[in-house]
């Protein structure tokens, strides 16, 4: 028996009869322990010291708990789709203990039993597990469990180990609309935001959107709003909808969400501009409405027509609908048949805030190309282009005419459907004018002229190139000199001017033969602004007499003086015939100079002289008054 293990050994003795007495020996052992197993008890009998003793032997076998089991994991990181291999080694138990492998997800109750591969060596026995995690692995629990399959006690369901499995995986991603948004479509103006679910081990370190493949940056200003889990879109226009998805980047690799498509429900709105639409009076033309709606299949249309005297509604029955479309087909009778056409469309969400127009317009010629340039100037052709002026409503085409020049000798006709005319066979050195006029079928535009000096040839270009050029600086300068030199003349000129007017007409001696010379002449004399041969009329005085026409009043002696030269004297020119218009013209002549009033010319000189020259006071030196500015 193990040595120090406690035992009770009792006997009885029992007769058989016949004198024959049976002994009866028992040993209890109360606990037994680890150090009988293959324990050997020997009991044995003697009834003398002569003879040998009888003994029996045998062998104790336990049942043993296995007293330790272990899970050997490797260095290696376990990866996501990657075959693995644990072994998981019971020791002490006899006979070797079983051993049984279960994997438990994180946050689940359910226990998958796995299949292994053992082997017993004396009381350890090993076991190994292959397995292939994946993403809900992370976190599980991985246990071996060893007991020993004779012991059916409840009390010792056998000896366990767990370990915590670290999963490396790529990201998992999940994109969803935000929980109270309710149900798609969204309308136009509303807020929309996103959520992504990111599960990735180790976690993301980057988060894209996307919409319709393109990425989506954060911009405040537009109303997009990007963090690493949710994208908000502040009231979504129609442009905002798409395809949105999101994706998750680890060590592992990255991944992309499903594709959550956003529909974006508005009012209708026009495809195109404003239309002006030319027609001619019986002349039919045919508008169509397009709009862009969301939900665009159950659209209703509304005409209305309005000038300056009408606004008028067009039945249901005078145009036709179509998906997406109205088509009304429009005759002006009159005059006030032409004005707007305006069409709204309405569907679930609203009617469209701004119609879409049609300009009717009387139909006409088109308007004159503009902005005509040489685009390109070679020695034997050129190219000209020009910009396109309103078409008149209709189609037009562009004649291009190439003159020589200056016999205005038509070299070339061309048409075009787009105003950029390329012209060959041209002669070098030669001048050419070039008009271009539009047409359509109402008529034609007034021609845009330009003229093109054909280049010389380049050899002869170039050796004019090689002599002597003016620099435009020099040009600048000779023009400065010539204008200082012509001011100074001018200045010159006027001195001399003011200084003879200035000069008096003698003495006090001689008062006398000048007041004789401005005395009234024998024969009638007419103004200098009269028609030689026309009837005078004179002016009224103060006291509402007709001065005697033709009369100069006697200037008094007293006005002439040999020291003062009396610059303006008051005068009553004779009038000339004039119109009513030209009434208030001739009453603002006031005075004339003395240097300018001349006697008339006698009859033998030529009869109806020249007369006096009429002056007007402008504020500024009385300016001289032809008298061929009243005829």
């Amino acid at each position: 028996s193990p040595e120090g293990s406690p035992g009770r050994l009792s006997a009885s003795t029992t007769p058989t009869g016949m004198g024959v007495k049976q002994v009866r020996a028992e040993l209890s052992i109360p606990a037994l322990t680890r150090d009988y197993l293959h324990a050997n008890l020997t009991c044995r009998a003697s009834n003398n010291n002569i003879t040998e003793p009888l003994s029996t032997s045998l062998n104790l076998l336990l049942y043993l708990w296995p007293q330790t089991v272990e899970i050997k994991t490797t260095e290696a990181p376990l990866v996501a789709g990657q075959q693995t291999r644990l072994e998981c080694v019971a020791v002490g138990g006899y006979p070797a203990a079983a051993l049984v492998w279960t994997l438990t997800p994180a946050h689940a109750t359910h226990t998958t039993t796995l299949p292994s591969t053992w082997r017993q060596v004396g009381d350890q026995t090993s076991s190994w597990v292959r397995v292939v995690p994946s993403a809900e692995d992370h976190l599980a629990a991985l246990t071996c469990t060893a007991h020993n399959p004779n012991i059916t006690t409840t009390t010792h369901p056998g000896l366990t180990t767990t370990i915590t499995l670290h999963v490396l995986f790529a990201p998992l991603v999940k994109l969803e609309l935000g929980a109270n948004l309710g149900s798609l479509p969204i309308t136009e103006g509303k807020d929309v935001y996103f959520e992504c679910e990111v599960r990735a081990n180790p976690p993301a370190r980057e988060v894209i959107w996307r919409k319709d493949g393109v990425r989506v940056n954060n911009d405040r200003k537009g109303g997009v709003l990007v963090s690493e889990r949710n994208l908000v879109l502040q009231m979504v226009r129609r442009t905002s909808a798409g395809d949105y998805t999101c994706s998750a980047t680890n060590t592992q690799a990255t991944t992309t969400s499903n594709t959550l498509h956003l529909s974006i429900r508005y009012l209708p709105v026009c495809v195109e501009e404003a239309q002006t639409v030319a027609v001619a009076e019986g002349e039919n033309t045919r508008l169509s409405c397009k709009v862009d709606a969301q939900p665009d299949d159950d659209l209703t249309f509304t005409w209305v027509f309005n000038n300056t005297l009408d606004t008028v509604e067009v039945e249901q029955e005078g145009f036709s609908v179509l998906p997406g479309l109205s088509v009304l087909d429009y005759t002006p009778r009159s005059g006030r048949d032409y004005g707007t056409l305006s069409c709204w469309a309405t569907n679930e969400v609203g009617t469209q805030a701004d119609p879409c127009k049609f300009t009717i317009v009387e139909a006409g010629p088109p308007e004159p190309v503009g902005n005509c340039v040489l685009v390109n100037l070679t020695v034997g052709s050129l190219e000209v282009g020009c910009t396109p002026g309103s078409d008149g409503g209709l189609p037009q085409r562009f004649v291009a005419r190439v003159y020589a020049s200056p016999t205005h000798t038509l070299v070339a006709t061309l048409q075009e459907d787009a105003p950029r005319f390329h012209v060959g066979g041209l002669t070098p050195g030669q001048d050419y004018l070039i008009t271009i006029t539009a047409v359509n079928a109402k008529g034609a535009s007034l021609p845009e002229e330009i003229d093109a000096v054909r280049l010389k040839v380049a050899e002869k270009r170039m050796g004019e190139a090689s002599g002597a050029t003016l620099s435009p600086l020099v040009g600048v300068f000779l023009g400065l000199v010539g204008g200082f030199l012509l001011l100074l003349l001018l200045a010159v000129v006027l001195t001399r001017t003011r200084s003879n007017r200035c000069r008096c007409w003698g003495n006090r001696g001689n008062t006398e033969d000048v007041t004789s010379s401005m005395s009234p002449p024998p024969t009638t004399t007419t103004a200098a602004h009269a028609h030689t041969h026309a009837p005078t009329r004179g002016l009224h005085d103060n006291d509402g007499e007709r001065a005697a026409p033709d009369v100069l009043r006697t200037i008094n002696a007293e006005l002439l003086d040999t020291h003062v030269c009396p610059e303006i004297i008051p005068t009553r020119v004779p009038p000339p015939p004039y119109s009513r218009s030209q009434a208030a013209l001739v009453e603002s002549l006031q005075v004339a100079p003395l240097s300018a009033v001349a006697t008339p010319s006698s009859p033998a000189s030529g009869g109806g002289g020249s007369g006096l020259p009429l002056y007007r006071d402008t504020g500024s030196p009385l300016h001289l008054l032809h008298d061929e500015s009243f005829v």
